[in-house]
């Protein structure tokens, strides 16, 4: 859900842009009881750096320094600990790092499994996020005992808990029988920025489900519902600009194909205006969906 001001006295057009990411979005039942939970986060213990626990030599970068909360790029402090501020079970991590320089900056963190996992029944693997909506980008990575590494890369553009799975890579050379360490990075951590997310339950997973389609987009605004009577396929786009008309976007450089529809209810009255997007049926929600909304021009009377 979404506010958007409108500060001026009279009503405006809403402006509209939804696109659909061009990779399949992995979705699967993260409480099937075949899962197994490869880290719950009760003890933050297994993250300090160690003779044993020496994962920062996988954490690569330059103007690297090693603290004592892991390895970082000059200029970033860092921080983890557990909190009872957990979407499943007692426990979740806290991660947090802080960007003093003027340039962008990534820290990194990890643990050692007392004995290698063997992973190569499982399809795909899941886990609780809680975001800061700050756009920083959160890898998580799995090294087996060779050195190679598997990678998963959110991008923190959301706030709260959120529930990502991600597909196991067969095609890489990473030996999955063989699964030693896991890691989590900032990345991309804007420059002058506090960042700070959470970690809940990691669960690798015996099945993934088929990837689906996306239903109807719906826009409430104020109220009042505006279905956009197309579907989404991956990597296609959707705007809706006033007097400009709507248009679906095939993916490539392809001309933009004119939706007819009533799009009298775009409009952002005086003062602040509650917008909020889902789908129908809702079932049909694939993830990886990004929502741009803004001011146009004044509405013509």
């Amino acid at each position: 859900m979404w506010t958007i001001s409108n500060d001026l006295a009279e009503p405006c057009l809403l402006g509209v842009q939804i696109v659909r990411g061009s990779r399949p979005v992995a979705t699967a039942d993260y409480n099937d009881p075949g899962s197994l939970t490869i880290e719950s986060f009760d003890e933050a213990a297994p993250y300090q750096i160690s003779p044993r626990n020496d994962y920062e030599k996988f954490v690569k970068g330059g103007d690297k320094v090693i603290t004592q909360a892991g390895p970082v790029r000059k200029g970033v402090t860092q921080s983890f600990a557990v909190s009872a501020e957990a979407k499943v079970g007692e426990h979740c991590l806290v991660y947090s790092a802080k960007n003093t320089s003027s340039y962008s900056g990534w820290g990194g963190i990890g643990r050692r499994f007392a004995e290698p996992l063997d992973l190569s029944a499982y399809q795909g693997v899941a886990m609780w996020i809680h975001g800061d909506g700050k756009e920083e980008k959160v890898r998580i990575q799995f090294r087996d005992t060779a050195g190679r590494n598997a990678d998963s890369i959110p991008v923190i553009n959301f706030s709260g808990w959120q529930l990502h799975t991600f597909p196991l890579p067969r095609d890489k050379g990473f030996d999955w029988t063989q699964t030693e360490y896991l890691l989590f990075y900032f990345n991309a951590i804007p420059r002058g920025a506090s960042v700070s997310v959470k970690f809940d339950d990691v669960r690798a997973l015996k099945g993934l489900n088929p990837v689906t389609t996306f239903g109807e987009p719906v826009l409430t605004v104020n109220g009042k519902d505006v279905q956009f009577p197309v579907r989404l396929e991956q990597g296609q786009a959707l705007t809706a600009e006033g007097a400009g008309g709507v248009h679906l976007w095939p993916r490539g450089m392809k001309p933009g194909q004119p939706v007819a529809m009533a799009t009298a209810a775009l409009r952002l009255e005086p003062g602040d205006n509650a917008i909020t997007f889902s789908c129908r049926p809702a079932e049909e929600f694939p993830g990886d969906v990004h929502v741009l909304l803004y001011r146009l021009w004044p509405v013509e009377r």
